[in-house]
């Protein structure tokens, strides 16, 4: 697997965390939409939420877009942003499909692959050319239950790539987490070419990857704790930190509830085994 590595700061000789930081305050919009998918309007990063557009359904926290970052580092961010939406009990998970291939940008500050960062474009611009690419973002989400994770995030993210008629040919996913043995089947025949997230897939999925030509991108873990300070910044300055923070509770709280019934069915369970036993004992008597 690649491993994503900070640039150096060659005036100081060091790494430099500052650019995760950046653009925290300038003037930021309350959510990011998904007008920016095909049809990106300046307008529409600071219009308030839409459930027809896929971004309006997420809380992005004023995230925004900065030439500094790669754009391993900007889709990323955004998707464990999203991923703060998931109301799935047995984990979060989110995923976001890019057109094109982001390996010519793997390192921080390098233009796009698709010229999305042009020295002289202003910040509108550089933001909405970033955002042009994305295809697809979806959450994992219950369908036969309340809580449960029925529907995977990948599953979710191509089908809104379908629904809206965006080719997820030669795509790169940003996921959470890596994908299972069904999703990288499904990503890999939705046409995804790249999948980048912050840890090692299983060996299954490894070999399987190999074999197809997809490349596996594993985010350093430095990397990875930067852009959670970054989140954890734009959370506590959002106005809807205190809503996030009720929200986490509430899951916590369901999955608490959940275990709890879980242990009472198991034991339900084992009574009526014993006792069918115990009937069963004293009929062969």
């Amino acid at each position: 697997s690649e491993v994503v590595r900070p640039v150096r700061d060659t005036a100081r000789g060091r790494v430099e965390p500052k650019s995760f930081a950046s653009g925290l305050h300038s003037p930021i919009p309350e959510f990011l939409h998904s007008a920016v998918f095909l049809n990106y309007s300046r307008s529409s990063m600071t219009s308030g939420r839409s459930t027809d557009e896929p971004f309006g359904r997420y809380e992005l926290h004023g995230f925004r877009p900065h030439p500094t970052l790669s754009d391993d580092e900007q889709y990323f961010t955004m998707c464990m942003l999203v991923t703060r939406s998931s109301i799935c009990a047995q984990g979060h998970m989110g995923c976001i499909l890019v057109s094109g291939s982001s390996k010519a940008s793997a390192e921080r500050g390098k233009p796009c692959s698709e010229g999305n960062a042009g020295a002289t474009d202003s910040q509108d611009q550089y933001e909405e050319k970033v955002c042009r690419r994305i295809i697809g973002v979806a959450t994992n989400k219950p369908l036969y239950s309340e809580v449960d994770s029925d529907v995977h995030a990948e599953i979710g993210a191509i089908g809104e790539a379908a629904r809206r008629a965006n080719s997820t040919e030669g795509c790169t996913a940003y996921i959470a987490m890596p994908p299972c043995k069904n999703c990288f089947g499904a990503l890999l025949s939705a046409g995804c070419r790249r999948i980048v997230s912050p840890r090692q897939p299983n060996k299954t999925v490894e070999t399987a990857a190999k074999a197809e030509g997809v490349e596996m991108v594993t985010i350093e873990s430095g990397i990875v704790d930067a852009i959670r300070v970054r989140i954890d910044a734009l959370v506590n300055a959002s106005n809807n930190a205190d809503d996030a923070e009720k929200r986490k509770a509430e899951i916590a709280a369901k999955r608490k509830a959940r275990k709890e019934a879980s242990k009472l069915k198991k034991e339900k369970r084992r009574r009526l085994v014993e006792e069918n036993k115990r009937i069963h004992g004293e009929i062969n008597r």
